[in-house]
């Protein structure tokens, strides 16, 4: 699942989103604009900085974060960007506590306009999950090097399956333009709604999962915005 959060409390929001279309405990979720560090009872834990993270930023992993009766763990990166001046910037990924220990990566491009992208694994195992939030106005170079962060990172065929999963910024149609020869196939993007309705209040279709783990290409957004957010969430499977 992903969901551009605008800065809300995780917990407190989490709880309240709704889909009618199943239980709502997904395996991993991906949250952008995570806010400020508020975690609803979950223990932070500080590690050291990676690194690939920028500058004044701080990884965390937390443990026992209690949604919909089930505990998560998960990774949180804060980040303060200088061109933005608030926590806005800040990723997290959030797993099912029963799928064990998890270790963290990611990767930035430098760009203190652009924001990084946060992973996690399992330790040994997989699939790596990418939490990432493009720059506003759509940006294909960035999200093209992202991708490829991940692929080099996990390459195939031995490799460990991955997927990008987030605030793409781009429209369905505009997607087309992340492609170029000799990526690593299949790399298939999910739709971020199924029903083809938007998925960003202002009407945009912005939410996609992208990778070579394997998917049902099963897709849908949340039945409402919540605390202020101007995204929807929206679940994969």
């Amino acid at each position: 699942m992903t969901w551009n959060q605008l800065g809300a409390q995780v917990a407190a929001a989490i709880l309240l989103n709704r889909f009618k279309w199943r239980s709502f405990n997904p395996e991993y979720i991906c949250l952008q604009e995570a806010g400020n560090p508020g975690w609803g009872g979950a223990a932070l834990i500080p590690l050291p900085l990676p690194g690939w993270a920028p500058p004044a930023s701080e990884l965390f992993a937390f443990q026992g974060l209690l949604l919909n009766g089930k505990l998560y763990d998960g990774f949180y990166l804060y980040w303060t960007a200088k061109a933005f001046g608030n926590p806005r910037c800040s990723l997290a990924v959030l797993h099912l506590a029963n799928l064990g220990p998890h270790v963290s990566g990611g990767w930035w491009d430098g760009n203190e306009k652009h924001r990084p992208v946060l992973w996690a694994r399992p330790a040994g195992g997989w699939p790596a999950i990418g939490c990432v939030h493009a720059p506003s106005g759509g940006n294909p170079v960035y999200l093209r090097a992202a991708a490829e962060a991940m692929a080099a990172t996990f390459p195939p065929p031995a490799g460990i399956p991955w997927r990008l999963v987030g605030d793409f910024n781009l429209d369905y149609p505009e997607l087309v333009l992340l492609y170029k020869p000799g990526w690593p196939a299949p790399l298939n993007v999910l739709p971020s709604n199924s029903s083809g309705g938007p998925t960003q209040r202002q009407g945009g279709d912005l939410d996609y999962s992208m990778g070579t783990l394997p998917s049902t290409a099963n897709c849908a957004s949340a039945d409402e915005y919540l605390f202020g957010s101007d995204h929807l969430a929206v679940a994969f499977w």
